[in-house]
C-alpha cells in the first residue's frame, strides 16, 4: 500500500497507470474503511464503485460503461472533490462518486502492481 499522510486532499489527484484488467483499487482510512473502491470488471462490462464501512459494502455504482480496451495501458486520475471524487480515464471524466465517509484517505491499495502512480503536489482543479 501506498501512504497518503496527509490524505487526499481537495483537489488533489491520485494518478495512476497501467492495463487495468481484473484490477481494483481501494482508498482507506486510518481504520481500514474502504472509502473509494473502484473496480473495472471487463467481463461485466463495467466499472463497480463502492465503499465498505465498519466491514458492510454500500450500494454498488455501475453506470458509465467499461472505457478500457484489453492490455492497453490507460492512466485513470481520482480527484478529490468536495463531494467525493472525480474520476478520469486517459483524461476525460468517466463519473464522480459522493463521499459515504468524512473520514479522510490514510492509503491506496491495488489488486497489482501499476506502472506508475503518483500524487499531485498542488491542487489540480
Amino acid at each position: 500500500p501506498q501512504a497518503l499522510p496527509d490524505g487526499l486532499r481537495v483537489g488533489q489527484a491520485l494518478r495512476l497507470t497501467g492495463t487495468w484488467a481484473d484490477r481494483a483499487v481501494d482508498l482507506r482510512d486510518a481504520a481500514g474503511n474502504i472509502l473509494f473502491h473502484f473496480n473495472p470488471r471487463p467481463e461485466e462490462g463495467a466499472v463497480v464503485r463502492n465503499s465498505q464501512l465498519d466491514g458492510e459494502w454500500g450500494t454498488e455504482e455501475r453506470g458509465g460503461g467499461y472505457p478500457f480496451t484489453a492490455d492497453t495501458p490507460a492512466t485513470v486520475e481520482v480527484v478529490r472533490i468536495p463531494s467525493g471524487y472525480a474520476v478520469y480515464v486517459d483524461g476525460a471524466l468517466f463519473t464522480t462518486y459522493k463521499s459515504r465517509s468524512a473520514a479522510p484517505d490514510a492509503r491506496v491499495e491495488g489488486s497489482a502492481p501499476l506502472t506508475a502512480a503518483t500524487l499531485s503536489s498542488d491542487p489540480v482543479v
